[in-house]
């Protein structure tokens, strides 16, 4: 378990993408989880994963996001 306030780490949504590989060769792929919450910077990685698909096949990935994912520090009023 992380530090900190232990419901920080419950899982509040998840999100899952299907990756569809239309080559004709096995690839890699890193499907990548970006979010904006407002007050903070534009874009911020809350997950990834490295796959391999075959060609002509699809493959699902799925994110948990925690609460921590959702939340945001303010350091001036440490809250």
């Amino acid at each position: 378990m992380e530090g900190g306030i232990e419901s920080l780490w419950d899982v509040v949504a998840i999100v899952t993408v299907s990756i569809l590989n239309t080559g004709e060769v096995s690839a890699l792929e890193v499907p990548q989880l970006y979010m904006g919450i407002p007050g903070a910077p534009a874009k911020q990685l809350r997950g990834f994963e490295k796959i391999a698909i075959e060609p002509n096949k699809s493959k699902s990935v799925s994110f948990p996001l925690t609460r921590r994912d959702l939340s945001q520090w303010d350091t001036e009023l440490q809250t």
